[in-house]
């Protein structure tokens, strides 16, 4: 680890590649000038302290790797309680999902209720993580129809329309995800998974 915790940035940009940014700390598995921690998140547990983080930035990095559920949990440990953690997908049919030789997955727009307990999935599997998390929402990104929608406040607030759900079905209409997740956990007990 680079710094000890008590001076380690609150916030965490895993998977940065190129986008090296100020004030977090930056983690990647190719050691290049900018980048704090240098590893491989297919590796667990990762270098970095529990329930420390308050914001997490997961973009275009969780398609790559291959323990979905294992990579969420580790994510959920690092974080502290009622972090927010962005996360940026492909969409399950678009175009991007597959275009990158190095996708081992695409996701859908409920994929992260599995985690949420407020959520049917989570309800029907509990069992399938120990991680837990609130979706703040998930907004819809690169969609053809986007500027001809006249529900666009509604997509912002997770809630959309039986149209919106009709347009992802058909191919490439719907390009990325994007995700703000909450991590719930409270603020005295162990948070190891």
């Amino acid at each position: 680890m680079p710094e000890s915790r008590a001076s380690m940035a609150r916030r965490l940009n895993l998977g940065c590649g190129n986008e090296v940014l100020d004030g977090f700390v930056n983690v990647d598995i190719h050691g290049r000038p900018g980048i704090d921690v240098v590893h491989d998140l297919t590796k667990f547990p990762w270098p970095l302290p529990d329930n420390h983080f308050d914001e997490v930035r997961f973009q275009n990095v969780l398609e790559h790797l291959p323990d979905t559920i294992r990579t969420i949990e580790e994510m959920w440990r690092v974080c502290a309680p009622n972090a927010a953690v962005d996360i940026r997908v492909p969409y399950w049919n678009s175009r991007w999902a597959w275009m990158d030789p190095q996708h081992v997955r695409p996701f859908h727009e409920c994929t992260f209720d599995f985690f949420d307990p407020s959520k049917k999935y989570f309800r029907e599997r509990p069992y399938y993580s120990n991680a837990r998390f609130h979706v703040d929402y998930v907004v819809f990104e690169g969609c053809w129809f986007w500027m001809a929608l006249p529900w666009k406040r509604k997509v912002l607030n997770n809630n959309p329309s039986r149209f919106i759900h009709l347009m992802g079905r058909l191919s490439d209409t719907v390009h990325f995800l994007n995700f703000r997740l909450v991590a719930l956990k409270s603020p005295t007990s162990d948070h190891r998974t």
